[in-house]
């Protein structure tokens, strides 16, 4: 299954059950009207407690990336663009407090460009 967790993640696990939803669909291994696994089959395979799952679901819901289909249960309704462009502005979001403190430092635009450059460039 390609929803996985960290327990040992500050990130929370909910959080991370939709950050592996919009990557599945960022990486096209579920698209549009996909049905995902259940919450009793990603709790059983994550070993995490189906409230958590059932959270992490219901917030995708809020966020319009999946919806709840009686005797189906959470479908794809985003497409890849959509979910594209919302983790593109989280991550301008993320990002605008420590590039103003960077900014304030006196560190150039191009520093930084070179820096994100290393890293998208940099074997995984």
């Amino acid at each position: 299954m390609w929803i996985s967790v960290d327990v040992r993640s500050p990130l929370p696990i909910y959080e991370q059950i939709k950050k592996a939803v919009r990557e599945a669909i960022l990486m096209e291994r579920i698209k549009q009207n996909d049905a995902l696994p259940s919450i009793r089959e990603v709790a059983e395979h994550a070993r995490v407690n189906p409230n958590t799952v059932a959270r992490a679901f219901r917030e995708l819901e809020q966020e319009g990336v999946v919806i709840a289909r009686q005797g189906i249960g959470y479908v794809i309704i985003s497409d890849r663009e959509l979910v594209k462009e919302s983790v593109m502005k989280t991550i301008a979001d993320d990002l605008k407090e420590p590039l103003r403190k960077l900014k304030r430092a006196g560190v150039s635009l191009q520093e930084v460009l070179e820096v994100v450059h290393k890293a998208w460039t940099a074997k995984e």
